[in-house]
């Protein structure tokens, strides 16, 4: 979750809204959670 949060605070986050945090994401790499606007599978 905090990679997701991290993605959301420095990239989409201006352009996404709500965030919608969620704790069973996949752990993968920083890049993926930005290639996947914060959401990787």
């Amino acid at each position: 979750m905090r990679k997701q949060l991290i993605c959301h605070a420095s990239n989409i986050g201006a352009v996404k809204n709500p965030w919608n945090l969620e704790t069973p994401r996949a752990n993968v790499r920083c890049a993926d959670f930005v290639l996947n606007l914060c959401n990787p599978n």
